[in-house]
This record gives C-alpha cells, structure tokens and sequence, in this order.
C-alpha cells in the first residue's frame, strides 16, 4: 500500500512535467487589466504528386500489321516540373534471353500460347515517343504544377502509347490477351 501512495505524486509531478514542456506558446505570469499571449504557427505543405486522365486500353490492329493504342496521361507536381515515372506489368519480360525491355500480355485462362511482347513509349511536350522500360525510371521535365486534373480530360499533353510489333500480334492466339500496366510518379 505504501508503494501506491508514494507512486501517486511521482506520476503526477511527471504528467504536469510532460505538459509544461510541450507548450510552445508565451502566456503572462500574472493576471492583470488586460493580458496578452503569443502562439507560434506552422504550416507545412508536403509536396504533392497525382497521375491521373488514364483510361483502359484496347489495341486495334494498325497499318504495320501490329496492334497499338493510346491515352492520355496528367503528370500533377506541386512545385516544380521535374518527375520520374516507371511503368511495371503484370507479366513484364525480363528472364533469361529477353532484353529486358518488353511488357506482356497473358494469354487466357487454359491457353497455353505465348506471352505476347509489347512496347510503350511516352509522348508530351518535351518528348516524343520516349520508350518506357518496366521497372525502370523515365526522368522528364514536363508536370503540370497549376492544375492536378491537367485542365481536364483530354487537355493533359501527355500521351502513353503501347505497341504489339507484326511478329507478336501474329503470334497471338485467337482471344483476348490481356494484361495491367502501373505507373508510379515521383519527384525528381
């Protein structure tokens, strides 16, 4: 019993020890007529990055006799216009013989058919058709540092393309190839 007494006053003494020194503010030592007391404001913004106007691609057959596709893409950075963006797959093609550079779609649930190769590249106002490579960094100087919507859909300036060359899309089986393809911006 004695021990709680005795514990009592110590955790008091160190809850008015803890709040005293939090305070930051200057508050008069007396009262009086009329008092005055200052506060220190903070206000830290965090730099704030968006990617968005992407929509879902279908590739459709092109001239070459390869497929492609295309959208649009809002790079926002509060601040500066440098960012980094990397693009990655969910069946990126990087194992043993490959380069390393490709993406690729899965073929259907039960076909046993090949992955099927393709390209993207990146288009804005500074670049044009600048290859992305998965997992891999694109440094560019482009983000729209006014608007996070980039103006609206379609107003962006910013494209993403994604190509199937002639030897892939030959190569495909008859269905529905499909894959999903992230992008990850950051500062630069």
């Amino acid at each position: 019993m004695k021990l709680q007494n005795t514990m009592v006053p110590v955790l008091m003494a160190s809850a008015i020890l803890v709040s005293g020194a939090a305070q930051a503010a200057t508050n008069p030592a007396a009262p009086g007529t009329t008092s005055t007391g200052d506060i220190d404001i903070t206000l830290t913004k965090n730099e704030q990055m968006q990617i968005s106007d992407l929509a879902d691609i279908a590739l459709a057959v092109d001239s070459t006799g390869g497929a492609t596709g295309t959208t649009n893409v809002c790079v926002f950075r509060s601040g500066l216009s440098g960012y980094k963006i990397k693009a990655t797959g969910d069946s990126d093609l990087g194992g043993a013989g490959s380069t390393g550079t490709k993406f690729g779609l899965n073929p259907p649930a039960g076909d046993f058919g090949p992955t099927i190769e393709y390209t993207v590249t990146l288009s804005d106002g500074t670049v044009t058709d600048s290859p992305l490579t998965p997992g891999v960094d694109l440094s560019l100087t482009s983000a729209n540092t006014a608007d996070p919507t980039c103006g609206g859909a379609g107003n962006s300036g910013t494209s993403v393309t994604v190509t199937v060359d002639p030897a892939q899309y030959t190569a495909a089986s008859n269905a529905a190839h499909t894959g999903t393809l992230t992008f990850l911006v950051s500062p630069e």
